[in-house]
């Protein structure tokens, strides 16, 4: 019974408010809980991929941060082919869904940032394809990695005309990614247009040979 009378109160609050002070009294005293299930939610999904994918091995794990066109499943498939992968026996995941404005976070922005948290916590993601500011954040939270940590002097010298570089407050150029201007492979699937992308390595990336693979894919194919 006092559920239902809770429910009957706030029929009659909601009832007597403007459009404009409904969605102020939802944001008020509603929205918060709302984005902790939104976030746990993903936390589970992320947590149980391995699950109804038949805990298949990951071979490689990207994560693409606002690009603004559909990324169709070729995109994925064409990676495979180019890299070898047995896709039978391994999971290959690019999430292309993720937009986040660090200008102005809005609550979608934050449900992205969580799930790369989520992402961390299970050492599971490789790279970034992100405009600089997202890896300029993220470098500077230590989630994204200095270059030369993963894929040593040899192969970066094959990327040194793209390679950016992080400036710390000491003035020191760290390479924190590889531009991927100019890339055919974006150009076909319409990826980044007008942007400057940027492939960065993520802390603890568990699949260096197949991000090689991921590096060479966008910046030759």
């Amino acid at each position: 019974m006092k559920i239902e009378l809770e429910i009957k109160n706030e029929k009659e609050k909601l009832s007597s408010m403007k459009a404009g002070e409904k969605w102020q009294y939802f944001k008020d005293y509603y929205m918060k809980a709302v984005i902790i299930v939104l976030v746990l939610a993903v936390i589970a999904v992320v947590a149980g991929r391995d699950i109804i994918r038949g805990r298949r091995p990951s071979a490689f794990y990207g994560v693409i941060v606002n690009n603004y066109t559909n990324v169709p499943d070729s995109f994925k498939n064409d990676f495979i082919e180019y890299s070898g992968i047995n896709d039978n026996k391994y999971n290959v995941t690019i999430d292309s869904t993720m937009i986040i404005n660090l200008d102005n976070l809005d609550e979608m922005s934050r449900i992205y940032m969580q799930e790369i948290m989520a992402l961390a916590s299970t050492g599971k993601q490789d790279v970034f394809l992100a405009d600089e500011q997202v890896v300029r954040y993220y470098f500077e939270n230590k989630y994204i990695v200095d270059l030369r940590e993963y894929l040593g002097d040899d192969f970066l010298s094959g990327y040194k005309e793209q390679i950016y570089y992080y400036e710390d407050g000491k003035g020191t150029k760290i390479p924190a990614g590889i531009y991927a201007a100019g890339s055919r492979i974006l150009e076909k699937y319409n990826m980044f247009e007008n942007q400057q992308p940027i492939i960065s390595i993520v802390n603890e990336a568990p699949d260096i040979e197949n991000i090689k693979k991921f590096i060479e894919f966008i910046c030759e194919s």
